[in-house]
């Protein structure tokens, strides 16, 4: 019995250098193995990010601008961050960067640009001060909502509240050029209105030479607010379109290419398909594919439900008028913002089209397997940040860079493993 002791220890210390060696190397991908190695690299992450505190070693350095808060890295460092199945993640987090609610988020030759929604400073005259004000406090939480570029003119998506007259609505903007592109109609059942929910995704289609909005229907608790998502009198729930002349003049006109859209937070080009995320009720975030005229069911249909856990219909009652997401999350992760993976990431996983979603509520990126005909999902693979994802950008073939809110920006490095 003893004589066997010895061989025991022997395969003890055998297994165990085994699995160190297999952890180092991020060989083994079932738990313990994957907890033991994303663990480590989570302290390696905090040891990291302590020495250079210590050293007093900085990622870059704030660019003074008027309108804008920028920040220029000039650090080659990355601090290990986690592991995902086939890359590690490694990452400098600038924390002091003065992101909050963001409307605009752009990085570009090693330089972050941000504006925050309330920020009024960059519209100059063309919206009423205390218009923007009077939207921006309190729960209305409306603003600048979205800032972009099309063809070198900043582009702005404002909500906003005449106290006066209780007339709330949404602008778009070409603040480049001072001028007005279409004023949207005042919202009914002002007293309901929640800005969070006006959406404001958006992409540019270069070939087309159109932009496409989406515009959501700002309330929690309003059907009559709700039910503007099936009117097609209002740009309101919906994706509606701009040809490229409108967006230098003040026309007022737009096109409806979709409909029954409830808080449509971000659009992106991916593959030469327009993919959008929004916000569900209590449930029921979704991905959806955009193509002309599908109706997306709000506030019929949803996989959620609402606020007070009122039931909604999981499909209309023929089965056919309503298009489904292709994805819907429950729970719900506070889905903010969508656009194709890293180009390291998205070869390895060819043919599948793949997404790189964000979100607030779980503070994580989501990767995302399309099948081949895009009409449903293959797989999703998850990556845990901790503060709420707002903005992501994908700047190199390896490289992301995240705006959180009040925990500064990311800027986030993937290598195979």
């Amino acid at each position: 019995m003893y004589a066997s002791v010895p061989k025991l220890l022997d395969l003890v210390v055998i297994c165990s250098a085994r699995f160190v060696y297999g952890v180092a190397l991020n060989k083994y991908r079932i738990w313990p193995f994957e907890f033991v190695r994303s663990t480590w690299n989570k302290v390696e992450h905090q040891v990291a990010m302590r020495a250079l505190e210590s050293e007093d070693q900085k990622f870059g350095n704030v660019v003074p601008d008027k309108f804008f808060d920028r920040f220029i890295f000039t650090s080659d460092i990355f601090v290990p961050f986690d592991v995902l199945n086939n890359f590690e993640a490694e990452v400098q987090h600038v924390e002091n960067f003065n992101a909050t609610k963001l409307a605009y988020f752009n990085y570009r030759n090693n330089e972050i640009t941000a504006y925050n929604q309330t920020n009024v400073k960059i519209l100059g005259d063309l919206v009423d001060k205390d218009e923007f004000v009077f939207a921006e406090k309190g729960s209305r939480a409306g603003g600048l909502k979205s800032l972009f570029e099309v063809n070198g003119d900043y582009i702005g998506f404002v909500a906003l509240l005449n106290q006066q007259s209780g007339c709330a609505y949404a602008v778009l903007l070409n603040i480049t050029r001072s001028v007005e592109i279409s004023r949207f109609p005042c919202v009914p059942d002002a007293e309901e209105i929640d800005f969070n929910g006006i959406g404001g995704g958006y992409v540019w289609d270069a070939e087309l030479a159109r932009l496409y909005l989406a515009v959501g229907v700002p309330t929690h608790s309003s059907q009559i607010i709700r039910q503007l998502a099936q009117d097609s009198s209002v740009p309101y729930g919906k994706v509606v379109s701009f040809e490229q002349g409108q967006l230098t003049r003040t026309d007022g006109k737009w096109d409806i290419v979709t409909l029954g859209h409830r808080n449509p937070q971000s659009m992106a080009e991916i593959d030469g398909d327009i993919y959008q995320v929004e916000h569900g009720p209590r449930g029921g975030d979704e991905i959806n594919r955009i193509e002309q005229d599908r109706n997306f069911g709000w506030p019929d249909v949803s996989m959620g439900s609402h606020y007070d856990n009122a039931y909604i219909a999981k499909a209309d009652s023929q089965g056919t008028i309503v298009t489904p997401p292709i994805y819907s999350f429950l729970p719900s992760i506070g889905i903010s913002s969508i656009t194709k993976c890293p180009q390291v990431y998205a070869e390895y996983y060819e043919p599948y089209t793949c997404a790189l979603v964000a979100s607030m509520r779980r503070g994580s990126l989501f990767f995302v397997l399309f099948d081949r005909e895009r009409e449903s999902v293959q797989s999703i693979e998850e990556l845990h940040i901790g503060p709420r994802i707002r903005k992501l950008v994908v700047a190199d073939e390896d490289m992301l860079i995240l705006g959180t809110d009040n925990e500064g920006v990311m800027r986030m490095r993937l290598k195979p493993s």
